[in-house]
């Protein structure tokens, strides 16, 4: 039996037999169909050793191998390995993916050839289909190996999204238009929990060679870990002023819109450096600095020991501001900080 016929009786077969170790993958591309050949000594584990075979279907002929130290696949309900599985961006990602990646209506290839991205995720080589057939392509390649897993194409937009992260607290969203067969990256989504509660999103868009940098800070004040000692909105202003701890005993300032958007916040680690804030129990004031900024955040009470003014005294470079708060809007009070022991306080 000659070479062709071998293979023609395993696209028959079509089902992975471990006793044999070779797998023949047929029905996700009309052109090409595929050969796994696993390493007897792999067959019961996860991560398998073995080699990759993209065959053409008109002549027969090996047009791609991929040889691999980590190579996983699922079978399903008739025993055949399954393909074209993107479940993005965490979720199951088959050995082959025969997809259009680059939206010139004609289906590429994605071959697993390891677990080489972010966190030991599958990773692929992309072949896109020419008129002179598979060409393999470094650009997309990176981006199924450089990210989590496989990206994610949306046919409707012809636009290309991965995502990466590090630990559980920042992840990064990316967006790529396709130009002249390349992935160009377009768009970008940083997503930070690392300072929380502070939540931080910088988003940064490119547009022929220029970069424009956009950075959303929001506060989740419905966090029941968030004590809040003092907080008041501002006149003539959609802003808030509060003076709050979070899970320890440091004391911590934020000055919000009325979408939790923090415009300023002090101190700027969320974690024990010095003695951040001075408290002046003689004048009722607490007061903080920043670079060339100082703060000061005043009550002033009346005969009944009750709150009559308040708001907080800025000076900038020597300029100075006056922002008042409205009496109404006060929860809590300054002299709440007496009564708790913060570690970045120092008492006047």
């Amino acid at each position: 039996m000659n070479r062709t016929s071998i293979f023609l009786l395993l696209v028959t077969m079509a089902t992975f037999c471990f006793g044999q170790n070779v797998a023949v993958i047929d029905g996700f591309s009309d052109k090409y169909y595929a050969i796994v050949n696993i390493k007897p000594e792999e067959e019961n584990e996860v991560f398998k050793k073995g080699i990759v075979s993209i065959i053409s279907k008109s002549d027969k002929k090996e047009i791609i191998i991929i040889e691999s130290d980590e190579l996983t696949f699922d079978l399903n309900e008739n025993g055949n390995i399954e393909t074209n599985i993107i479940e993005y961006p965490y979720g199951k990602q088959s050995i082959i993916i025969c997809q259009d990646f680059n939206f010139d209506g004609i289906n590429d290839l994605a071959v697993m050839d390891g677990y080489l991205s972010c966190y030991h995720g599958p990773s692929f080589q992309i072949y896109l289909d020419t008129p002179n057939g598979l060409q393999y392509s470094q650009d997309f390649t990176e981006l199924a190996h450089n990210y989590c897993g496989m990206f994610d194409v949306d046919y409707e937009k012809q636009l290309i999204y991965t995502m990466t992260k590090s630990g559980c607290c920042w992840h990064r969203f990316s967006t790529f238009k396709v130009i002249n067969d390349t992935p160009q990256l377009i768009l970008s989504e940083e997503q930070d929990t690392r300072t929380y509660p502070y939540s931080i999103t910088t988003t940064t868009e490119y547009n022929n060679g220029l970069e424009t940098e956009f950075v959303e800070k929001i506060i989740d004040l419905d966090d029941e870990q968030i004590d809040i000692i003092l907080s008041f909105d501002l006149i003539n202003s959609e802003k808030k002023v509060i003076l709050f701890t979070y899970i320890d005993n440091l004391l911590n300032y934020a000055l919000i819109k009325s979408d939790m958007d923090v415009e300023f916040s002090f101190p700027t680690e969320m974690e024990y450096t010095n003695r951040d804030f001075i408290m002046d129990s003689t004048k009722n004031q607490l007061i903080f600095s920043n670079q060339n900024t100082v703060c000061q955040i005043y009550e002033q009470r009346n005969r009944n020991n009750t709150i009559s003014k308040i708001g907080i005294k800025i000076s900038i470079n020597g300029k100075k501001y006056h922002l008042k708060g409205y009496i109404n809007s006060i929860k809590g009070t300054l002299e709440n900080i007496n009564k708790i022991p913060l570690g970045n306080v120092v008492f006047k």
